[in-house]
């Protein structure tokens, strides 16, 4: 009864240790505090108080009023802008797919509940393009990690409760999207703590990677786990550290030589994708396990419903149409491209690849910065981008808010860093482990 009331009390210390080092100006505060929110706006409070009005509305409100009537608000630099433009087109691009999915006979309401989800992460990530002052984006970035933390100790303390025989839902209600959110951004706080700041700090922010690869367990989300192992390979080899890479590639090689050396749950997660009893001359549909069978003739038929309707089907449209394909109706693509080729068309896929790419861009411009800060943060993005990739290869994560929000705002910071913000993340990390030092010796 007592740890989850002393939670919110050390929580609310550590941002407001952080918030005093950090001094961020008022739109950078409410930025911050609604980073933290984020984990907690789908289960814990939605401050859903109407219909299509909940906390993220509300915060989007707040942040929008807050920056227009800054005084000094910086205008955008070229990437930033560049990759304000991207999102704009995209989200255009999914408006008028909404149009069409509603005249092809989509349901009006469901489809506008829908869009807002779809949207929401989008347009914070473009607020985020006016974090430009370095207290800002260090009080941003910090939360981001205190509300990453936060979320791997939840899980770790879900799972012991639930034991071996059931899934946790974790922070974020379900356990792919828990299991999305811990693969998604621990690349960023592995290559900030091993790159960006000093041994004696690393070990802080270093602390909730454990706890987040066995919050993944707990899950027994196959693609998380996937894109949890390959955004760590990729902050290692893209740090050009020989120690680091060599770790990674160790790794790889250990556990391909070596698979029994993961927990049991684990391999036995990836084992059950298998059906033992398949014959030798079975099918792909015939040798996996009913729902990964399931996945496979819906992917197979998405790339038909593509090349058939190039223009896209409309809005919320897949699972009405995927039939008509040979799919199964009814049943959600798990792939969150090809939902994407198949509602929004080769332009919806236009869309999203010229976004994805302005994020790769910029993290590469960022990775051969001089600044050792910038390169950790450029690092970061990357192997983020990979992990992130890895876990819409199985499902829709970059349309819900809570595992892709964090995301949108990093690539948001991301732009504007590239335009040469100097030292985006200088000691935000040593902040953070300064934060909990404090309320250490606090107690």
């Amino acid at each position: 009864m007592i740890l989850k009331p002393l939670g919110v009390l050390v929580l609310v210390g550590l941002v407001a240790l952080l918030a005093r080092r950090c001094r961020p100006t008022r739109f950078g505060l409410l930025f911050g505090l609604f980073l933290l929110y984020v984990p907690l706006a789908i289960t814990r409070l939605p401050l859903s108080g109407a219909p299509f009005l909940n906390g993220l509305t509300i915060a989007f409100g707040v942040l929008g009023a807050t920056l227009l009537s800054a005084a000094d608000r910086p205008p955008l630099g070229r990437r930033a802008a560049a990759f304000f433009t991207a999102a704009v087109v995209y989200l255009v691009i999914s408006i008028l797919a909404f149009v069409h999915g509603v005249g092809a006979g989509a349901d009006l309401g469901a489809s506008v509940i829908l869009l807002k989800r779809w949207m929401d992460s989008a347009l914070f990530g473009l607020l985020a393009l006016w974090l430009r002052r370095e207290e800002d984006v260090r009080f941003a970035l910090g939360s981001m990690m205190l509300g990453y933390a936060m979320v791997a100790l939840h899980s770790v303390r879900e799972g012991w409760d639930y034991g071996p025989l059931k899934r946790i839902p974790g922070l974020l209600g379900q356990p792919n999207e828990t299991g999305a959110f811990l693969a998604t951004y621990a690349p960023v706080i592995i290559a900030v703590a091993l790159l960006g700041v000093s041994w004696r700090v690393r070990p802080l922010l270093l602390a909730p990677i454990p706890m987040a690869a066995a919050g993944l367990m707990y899950t027994e989300s196959r693609g998380a786990m996937l894109a949890f192992a390959v955004g760590i390979l990729v902050a290692l080899l893209a740090s050009r550290r020989t120690v680091f890479a060599g770790i990674g590639v160790v790794l790889v090689v250990g556990t391909y030589m070596a698979p029994d050396i993961l927990p049991h749950r684990v391999v036995a997660r990836f084992e059950s994708t298998i059906q033992e009893d398949h014959s030798e001359a079975a099918s792909t549909e015939e040798t996996l396990e009913p729902s990964a069978a399931d996945r496979v003739v819906n992917w197979e038929a998405s790339l038909k419903a593509l090349t058939s309707n190039p223009l896209g089907s409309g809005f919320t449209r897949f699972k009405a149409v995927i039939a008509k394909y040979g799919g199964i109706g009814g049943l959600d693509a798990h792939n969150f491209f090809l939902l994407v080729a198949v509602e929004l068309g080769f332009l919806g896929l236009a869309g999203l690849a010229a976004v994805l790419g302005r994020v790769t861009a910029d993290a590469v411009r960022l990775l051969h910065s001089p600044d050792l800060q910038a390169q950790a943060f450029g690092v970061g993005v990357l192997a983020m981008l990979f992990a992130a990739v890895v876990v819409n290869l199985f499902g829709s994560r970059l349309m819900q808010d809570g595992p892709s929000t964090y995301f949108w705002v990093i690539a948001g910071v991301n732009a504007s860093a590239a335009d040469g913000l100097s030292k985006p993340i200088e000691v935000s990390p040593n902040e953070i482990g300064q934060t909990a030092r404090a309320a250490w010796w606090a107690r």
